[in-house]
């Protein structure tokens, strides 16, 4: 097949039908929890905010587990909340995870079980409705052991809510089954031919895109299958790696490139990439997009980008 490829640059908009409004305008934070946060302890990649605007709650990590609460408490807290107030959020049950601090907190797309991945390649899980009880002994019905640290976990967004994938720092991944506790597939090195640093499932959950070291996107299936393969932006000049993908819609990516090697002076390259399949021969448009945020830097930390996809809102 035939491929032709585009390369071109997104301009800049200002737009006035989206904008981010605070809750209380003299109060830009609250404190869910009296503990000392320490930061340098969590990886950059981390996520510890979760939200679920089906069911109206949140959850989000503390120095000792997480936080399980209300999304209209929180709110109530935002608008009552003084400039000079340092109390504590109290109104969320706290639970407590002696194994490890926790690196990422996540909702199964029907928002009815919330995953925790601890620090020494741990997964945790837990049933919802056990929150009603309000007490804070709840145990995980569900516990993933696994040989290395991970470095992102992401729930299978379709009908396949039984379904999650695990990228480890080591670069493998591994998609599972956490009902049954069962693999379903694994992307070894030997399949993508590099390590993968960076995933992301198709917005039906049908396919998984991982980003490798050298640059390439790969798509598989859950099973482990490859489907289509993806080549860098010709623009890179130097070794590229992902650091993030976002799979919007069937063909269209938003994705981060950072240098193989990096240093204090390293940058970022964001790309929009499009396929288009007409009278058998593909067309690439690699959209290079200008800088959009700032990344989040912190003392010896890599930087990261959190890139999410709203829909409905």
């Amino acid at each position: 097949m035939l491929e032709e490829i585009e390369e071109t640059t997104l301009e800049e908009l200002n737009v006035e039908f989206f904008e981010f409004l605070q809750l209380n305008k003299n109060v830009i934070s609250i404190k869910l929890s009296k503990d000392i946060f320490d930061e340098e302890s969590i990886p950059s990649y981390s996520s510890l905010l979760a939200v679920s605007n089906l069911y109206g709650y949140f959850v989000a990590g503390t120095s000792k587990g997480f936080i399980y609460a209300s999304t209209n408490n929180l709110r109530k807290a935002f608008k009552e909340a003084s400039e000079a107030s340092n109390e504590p959020f109290n109104q969320g049950i706290h639970i407590d995870i002696p194994k490890g601090r926790v690196h990422f907190l996540r909702l199964t797309s029907d928002q009815l079980t919330i995953v925790v991945g601890i620090e020494d390649g741990q997964a945790l899980y837990y049933d919802v409705s056990k929150f009603s009880t309000k007490s804070s002994d709840i145990q995980p019905y569900q516990i993933m052991k696994f040989s290395d640290n991970i470095m992102d976990i992401r729930p299978n967004p379709g009908e396949r809510n039984n379904v999650i994938a695990f990228l480890l720092v080591s670069g493998v991944v591994f998609i599972k089954d956490f009902i049954s506790n069962v693999d379903i597939g694994s992307i070894q090195k030997s399949k993508i031919g590099d390590q993968v640093t960076a995933i992301c499932w198709s917005p039906k959950g049908k396919q998984l895109v991982c980003g490798s070291q050298s640059g390439k996107l790969v798509q598989f299936t859950p099973e482990g299958n490859e489907k289509a393969v993806r080549l860098a932006p010709p623009e890179l000049q130097q070794p590229a790696h992902f650091r993030n993908i976002l799979w919007l819609e069937n063909n269209i990516f938003i994705v981060t490139y950072y240098p193989v090697v990096e240093d204090e002076t390293s940058e970022y390259k964001e790309y929009v990439i499009s396929y288009e399949n007409k009278e058998n021969k593909l067309k690439t448009v690699y959209s290079k997009v200008q800088d959009i945020c700032f990344p989040s830097y912190g003392n010896e930390r890599t930087s990261y980008f959190f890139m999410e996809s709203i829909k409905e809102w």
